[in-house]
């Protein structure tokens, strides 16, 4: 019967790592690697007492060895191990690289069991030894802040004046001493000032409910007397008496002086001939300067008028400051709204030259309350542009009549005494009526301009909620929908 062979082992090659099968009756020689045919020396493993060397394992490696020794970190309380070997000696902390020394683990003491000592009948139990305190001096530690790059260091009270590196730009700094630790105040309970006694109570004032909604209630209603009232004629009520009103009657007198001054000067320089010209000259300049000042002058109050009367306000309480830029502004706009509404002319101008004083009238009779309110509207003058003018011309015709036959009534007026005045050959007291007249009408004018203001802002708006409402948002709109 024949013996069994011997299980072969595998020993891996040192130069290439290939395996290389040996026998148990190889130990002691030397074998060639079938791959980079260098020679393995088979060694032979010291066998413990009783143990068969068949049943060696050539190739077996020693157990791997872990670091047991628990090192916790001084300054930021990582945790790591170390070896056995290692006692005594400092190793890095793996987070804030600090320098700890390895210490031999304590052998665990088996906890003391505190005995109960009994005083007297009655009385608490305590404790028979005192416990002691830590110390909260020796494992303290304190921040700092980097001068570069404001980072903060963790640092312990044993670094103080040593040297540390940051580490986040690698400035070296030295470890200034910690700050003092703040006082803690203690309340002396038995101090008489002190009163920690329920607090005392306050009589509080009742407040009725139904006063305050009655106080509320009054409030709401000085707010809704303090708005304008609309008017139930817009083009009637309050317009024509304006110019007559106690707050415009200094405007009006100033233009009515303005404007006689001009009239006169005009009338006598034009009458005058021969050597007389030259004095006819100045006044013909003097009524042109005086012209300009009231432009000025009756182009910012105009236009304060209208922008009070479009907002429903009945009296106009405070009239423009004196600004020279202010007034320069609303200067440009009555001024752009004259030239754009007489550009037409300009047409009319290739077929006839005295266009200009025959259609101009015409064009700006109709152009210029268009041409002013859209300026206003996009508050850009020259750029008379406003959709909402615009559309208030297609779907308020009627206030747009109106406005126009009480314009074309109070031209045709001025237009009747401007020819009684020609006719009479500039008779001096018809001159004043008649200049008068013209500048009450330029208020009343800016008035009515400002009531349709309104009456346009107030319909469209209207109309606006009103197409808002009727309409639902949870019906679906097919493309191509038009509303009635």
């Amino acid at each position: 019967m024949s013996q069994p062979q011997p299980t072969p082992n595998v020993l891996k090659c040192p130069h290439c790592g290939t395996g290389v099968k040996v026998r148990p009756d190889d130990r002691g020689t030397r074998r060639a690697c079938p791959s980079c045919g260098k020679g393995i020396a088979v060694g032979t493993p010291s066998l413990p007492a009783g143990q068969s060397p068949d049943a060696v394992d050539t190739n077996k490696r020693p157990p791997k060895r872990h670091p047991d020794v628990p090192v916790v970190c001084r300054l930021c309380g990582t945790r790591t191990y170390a070896f056995p070997e290692q006692i005594g000696q400092s190793i890095p902390c793996p987070d804030c690289t600090t320098q700890n020394i390895v210490e031999a683990r304590k052998p665990k003491q088996q906890q003391k069991r505190w005995d109960a000592v009994k005083l007297n009948d009655g009385d608490d139990l305590r404790l028979s030894e005192d416990v002691d305190q830590p110390d909260p001096e020796k494992n303290r530690s304190f921040r700092i802040i980097c001068p570069r790059c404001q980072s903060q260091l963790h640092i312990h009270v044993d670094q103080v004046g040593e040297t540390v590196t940051c580490s986040d730009c690698d400035l070296v700094m030295e470890v200034p001493k910690p700050p003092r630790p703040k006082s803690k105040t203690r309340l002396d309970w038995e101090d008489p000032g002190l009163d920690i006694g329920p607090p005392e109570t306050t009589d509080f004032p009742k407040v009725n409910a139904d006063a305050l909604l009655s106080q509320a209630d009054d409030e709401l209603q000085e707010l809704e007397r303090a708005k304008p009232v609309p008017p139930k004629r817009p083009f009637d009520d309050g317009v024509y008496t304006f110019p007559f009103r106690l707050a415009v009657l200094p405007l009006t007198a100033v233009f009515c002086f303005l404007a006689c001054a001009i009239a006169m000067l005009r009338a006598a320089g034009m009458e005058m001939e021969g050597p007389a010209m030259v004095v006819g000259l100045l006044l013909t300049m003097a009524s042109g300067l005086l012209a300009l000042v009231l432009l000025i002058f009756g182009s910012v109050c105009c236009l304060a008028i209208l922008e009070e009367t479009s907002r429903c306000v009945d009296q106009i309480k405070e009239w423009p400051p004196f600004d020279i830029g202010f007034w320069g502004w609303n200067t440009l706009f009555v001024v752009s709204a004259i030239a754009v509404s007489l550009l037409p002319c300009l047409l009319f101008e290739l077929v006839s030259k005295h266009a200009l004083v025959v259609v101009g009238p015409v064009f700006l009779f109709m152009l210029f309350p268009i041409v002013l309110l859209g300026e206003m509207e996009s508050n850009s003058p020259g750029f008379p542009y406003s959709a909402q003018i615009i559309r208030s011309l297609r779907e308020l015709r009627s206030a747009w009549m109106s406005f126009y036959m009480r314009v074309f009534l109070m031209a045709l007026l001025l237009l009747l005494l401007g020819w009684a005045c020609w006719y009479q050959q500039f008779e001096p007291t018809l001159v004043l009526i008649t200049a008068c007249l013209a500048a009450i009408m330029s208020i009343i004018y800016f008035r009515l301009l400002g009531r349709l203001a309104w009456v346009i802002s107030e319909q469209l708006e209207i109309e606006e909620d009103s197409e808002a409402d009727t309409e639902d948002p949870l019906a679906p709109k097919l493309p191509g929908a038009t509303s009635a």
